[in-house]
């Protein structure tokens, strides 16, 4: 089945994530049918444009239309800014516009109850109190709404999705329709609410570590002589090779043992690591990453998950 999707904002992530569903082979019958994206700025349209122009019959780039957008679809997905979670979503008529219909949000730090908040903040003011408190029930609105963080590696098709699997689970076949959509950039990892923020930060931590690991990786080779483009290349296959060897089930300790070699090389660097502390180092970022995001979420108020 195919499903015309709406894109509210469409940044880095948004734009690969809209890539991926664009991008199917021939052979396959295309999840998405039609594509329309919302931005808040006209130089943001000029760009999509250009970076879609190959998909210009099924994709169309719209300049602050938000509500019309959602409107035109029967799947939204949020890839604006944490902070115009408000702005956008109380939008007059928004919440009428994705009335039954799936919502997802890759918005960092913003619960599903806000969101909601918001979209309720959309509706007139005579519809929430003309009938009571009944009419105010049947007034909130009714999306189905659901959190998911895609990885770095959505870029390459290798993405570790986190999708909340909230304490009222979306309908089977929504389920399975959010996990479609983010196949199309790697695998999905179904995640209780109080875990996705946490885990959120430690796949944060993640990319720091590779990113700062690899950078000094390649500028002390290039010191030592290396060619950077052999350095670049062997350090991205020996960490591609660990990381397919963790992700089949084999302990880091067991990896580890196999690497200490009477007098090789692999020992020799782990205990210079170890004498610079970087165990420690790594132990209290993550700690403090934890730490920073359970502060933000505090700051935000009780949203829920």
């Amino acid at each position: 089945m195919q499903h015309r999707l709406a894109f509210l904002g469409c940044g880095h992530m948004g734009s690969v994530i809209a890539r991926g569903l664009l991008k199917v082979p021939k052979s396959s019958t295309p999840l998405c049918s039609h594509l329309t994206i919302s931005v808040s700025s006209d130089a943001s349209a000029r760009r999509l444009e250009t970076k879609f122009a190959e998909y210009k019959d099924k994709v169309n780039i719209l300049y602050k239309k938000n509500v019309q957008a959602a409107n035109d679809a029967d799947v939204v997905l949020l890839c604006f800014p944490p902070s115009q979670v408000q702005n956008v979503l109380s939008e007059a008529n928004m919440a009428k516009a994705v009335q039954d219909k799936l919502v997802i949000s890759i918005l960092a730090g913003v619960s599903r109850k806000r969101i909601q908040r918001a979209l309720n903040c959309s509706i007139p003011e005579e519809a929430m109190t003309s009938q009571g408190s009944q009419g105010q029930a049947q007034a909130q609105a009714q999306a189905h709404v659901v959190r998911a963080m895609p990885s770095l590696g959505a870029q390459a098709g290798d993405s570790a999705t986190l999708v909340v699997n909230e304490e009222l689970p979306l309908p089977r076949h929504l389920q399975e329709l959010t996990e479609n959509i983010f196949k199309h950039i790697g695998l999905c990892h179904a995640t209780p609410p109080h875990l996705f923020e946490p885990l959120t930060a430690l796949a944060a931590v993640s990319h720091a570590l590779m990113s700062v690991a690899i950078d000094a990786i390649i500028d002390s080779s290039v010191a030592g002589g290396i060619p950077r483009d052999h350095a670049l290349a062997l350090a991205s296959i020996s960490f591609r090779g660990y990381s397919t060897l963790l992700a089949r089930g084999d302990e880091p300790a067991e990896l580890k043992k196999s690497l200490l070699i009477a007098k090789g090389f692999t020992p020799h660097a782990i205990v210079r690591l170890e004498k610079g502390a970087v165990r420690s180092a790594i132990s209290d970022t993550v700690l403090d990453t934890l730490a920073y995001m359970g502060s933000m979420s505090a700051n935000k108020g009780a949203n829920g998950p």
